[in-house]
C-alpha cells in the first residue's frame, strides 16, 4: 500500500481531532471505552504531530541554508547543514580559485569545522573518513588534467599555466609507475581512462597517505608538503555508529533529496524515526544535532522503494565510481574548461548503463550549451520515469531551448517552473553564458530554481523587444545577439 499523500494526512489529522472533540463530549461513548481507556485525545496528538512533521520536512532545503549565509562568517548561529555545505564548498574548491583569497578561505572552513565539532561531530572524523573519498575525486581530476597538458604541448611550446601548488602533486603523479604518458599520445583525449587508473592505482594511495598524516590546516590548503598532524587516536577519527552512522550524518545535513541518500542511510533514518534517541546514542550523534533536519516516514519509504526501481546515487556506474562521484567530476571538468571530457565521460557511464535515469539526465544537462537539440530529447524522454523534479526538469528544457533560441519555447516553460513547481536548490548554467551562443560556458551557478527562471524571464521582458516566432530559427538567432 502506498503511503497517505500529505492532503490526505492533514485530512486524516483534522477527521482525528473532530472524532477526538466528539469523542469527549459524550463521554467517551463513540469509542466504546471509558474515559480512562480512550486514548482518542492521544491519537488526535499524534495525528496532528505527523502533519507538522511532514510539514516541516517538504519546506527544509539543505541547501538554501547556506546560500542564505554564504557571504557571512560561520558562526555558532548557522545551523548545522549550513556549516557542513560551508566546509564541503570551500574545500573541494581549489584554493588558487576562491575569490576570498587563501587566508580568508582556510580561515572560513576551520570555523566550520570548529563549529561542528562543538555539536559532537569530529572535525578530523569528518575529514579524513567522511569526505575524504570526494576529496580525492577532486583533486586527482585536476592533477591528470594538468599533467596530460604537459605532455601533449610542444617541445619547446612554454610551460602551460599551472597554479604552483599543483606541480608538487603532478609531481607525485608522474613517480607513480602505472602512469607513464608519451609525448606522442594524446593523453587529454584518453583522459577518462587516465582518471579511472589514477583513481584506483598507485596514486590512490599516495593521496590516502597523505590525508591520513598531514595536519587538518594543510590539508584544508591541499598543500602537499604537509607538516605531520599532532596524533590521533580513534575518537578523533570516528563516531560509535562508525561510518555507516557517519555517511548517515552527512547525507541528512547536505542532501535536501532523499533520494540522492545512500541506501543505508535511509535505513539508519528509519530506524531514527521509529527510535530517535536509542538511534541516536547507538550512532554516537547528538539528538539535538540530528533533530535540525526534519524527515518523515513517507518520504523515507519513497525513497527506498525507488531505490529498487532504479540505481541508487552511490552504486557504481563507471570504473568503480558511483555516480554522485561520476558527478563530481563533471563539474570538475567543467570548470577547468573540458566540457567535451566531462560528455565523452557521461557518454562512457551511459554506454555501461544504459537504463540508468539519473546517468542520462546528467549527460542532458551537459549537452545544453553544445547540442540543446539532444538535450531536450533526453529531457523529453527522462519526464516520463519522472527522474528529475518537474522544476528541474524545466528549467533544463527552457536552457536548451534558451541556446536553440526558442524564447517563446522558454519563457513557457519558465513561467510554468515558477507557477507550478517547487522550488528546489540546483547547480545550472548561468544565464549571460548560455545566451551567448558563441561561446561555451565553463563554470555552474549555485541558484534554486525558481530565482533562475525569475532572471530568464526578467531578462527576457527586458531585452526582447519583437514578438518572437517559434518557427524562425533565424529570428530566434537575432534576438539573443541583440541581448548579447
Amino acid at each position: 500500500m502506498s503511503p497517505f499523500t500529505p492532503s490526505e494526512r492533514r485530512l486524516l489529522a483534522l477527521a482525528a481531532r473532530r472524532f477526538a472533540d466528539e469523542c469527549t463530549k459524550t463521554a467517551h461513548q463513540l469509542s466504546s471505552s471509558s474515559s480512562t481507556l480512550c486514548e482518542c485525545q492521544a491519537l488526535a496528538e499524534h495525528a496532528s504531530r505527523d502533519v507538522e512533521q511532514l510539514e516541516r520536512a517538504q519546506v527544509f532545503d539543505a541547501g538554501r541554508e547556506h546560500l542564505k549565509r554564504r557571504n557571512g562568517f560561520p558562526d555558532r548561529t548557522w545551523p548545522s547543514a549550513a556549516l557542513l555545505r560551508e566546509v564541503i564548498d570551500s574545500w573541494m574548491r581549489p584554493p588558487w580559485k576562491d575569490r576570498r583569497g587563501l587566508f580568508q578561505r582556510n580561515v572560513w572552513v576551520t570555523a566550520a569545522l570548529a563549529r561542528l565539532g562543538e555539536r559532537g561531530l569530529p572535525p578530523d572524523a569528518l575529514i579524513r573518513r567522511g569526505l575524504h573519498r570526494r576529496f580525492r575525486l577532486h583533486l586527482t581530476s585536476l592533477v591528470v588534467m594538468a599533467r596530460a597538458d604537459m605532455a601533449v604541448r610542444e617541445e619547446n611550446s612554454p610551460r602551460p599555466p599551472i597554479a604552483p601548488p599543483l606541480l608538487p602533486w603532478i609531481d607525485a603523479l608522474a613517480s607513480c609507475t602505472d602512469q607513464s604518458i608519451s609525448r606522442d599520445t594524446d593523453a587529454a583525449r584518453r583522459l577518462p581512462v587516465r582518471l579511472a587508473r589514477a583513481l584506483t592505482g598507485q596514486f590512490s594511495e599516495v593521496a590516502k597517505s597523505w590525508l591520513a598524516s598531514s595536519s587538518i590546516k594543510d590539508i584544508i590548503a591541499w598543500r602537499y608538503q604537509a607538516e605531520p598532524h599532532s596524533g590521533l587516536n580513534e575518537e578523533d577519527l570516528a563516531i560509535s555508529g562508525g561510518t555507516a552512522a557517519l555517511d548517515w550524518l552527512i547525507d541528512r545535513l547536505e542532501l535536501t533529496q532523499l533520494e540522492k541518500w545512500r541506501e543505508a542511510s535511509l535505513l539508519w533514518e528509519l530506524r531514527y524515526l521509529d527510535e530517535p534517541m536509542d538511534t541516536a546514542a547507538d550512532a554516537g550523534i547528538s539528538s539535538t544535532l540530528l533533530a535540525e533536519r526534519p524527515t518523515h516516514f513517507d518520504s523515507v519509504i519513497k525513497a527506498l522503494r525507488r531505490s529498487v526501481r532504479y540505481r541508487m546515487m552511490h552504486d557504481a556506474v563507471l570504473d568503480g565510481l558511483s555516480y554522485s562521484e561520476l558527478a563530481d567530476q563533471v563539474t570538475t571538468l567543467i570548470g577547468e574548461g573540458r566540457l567535451m571530457s566531462a560528455v565523452e565521460l557521461l557518454e562512457a557511464g551511459v554506454a555501461g548503463q544504459p537504463y540508468h535515469q539519473q546517468l542520462r539526465a546528467m549527460l542532458a544537462f551537459c549537452l545544453i550549451p553544445i547540442k540543446p537539440e539532444r538535450t531536450l530529447d533526453l529531457l523529453n524522454a527522462l519526464s516520463v520515469h519522472g527522474t528529475l523534479s518537474d522544476g528541474l526538469l524545466r528549467v533544463n528544457r527552457a536552457a536548451a531551448y534558451l541556446r536553440r533560441g526558442e524564447v517563446a519555447a522558454a519563457r513557457s516553460e519558465l513561467t510554468d517552473v515558477i507557477n507550478g513547481t517547487r522550488d528546489s536548490e540546483a547547480q545550472l548554467w548561468p544565464l549571460g553564458d548560455l545566451l551567448d551562443r558563441r561561446s561555451t560556458p565553463t563554470t555552474l551557478c549555485s541558484t534554486t530554481t525558481h530565482q533562475w527562471a525569475r532572471d530568464a524571464l526578467l531578462q527576457l521582458s527586458t531585452t526582447l523587444d519583437a514578438p518572437e516566432s517559434q518557427g524562425s530559427a533565424q529570428r530566434s538567432n537575432d534576438v539573443l545577439h541583440r541581448q548579447q
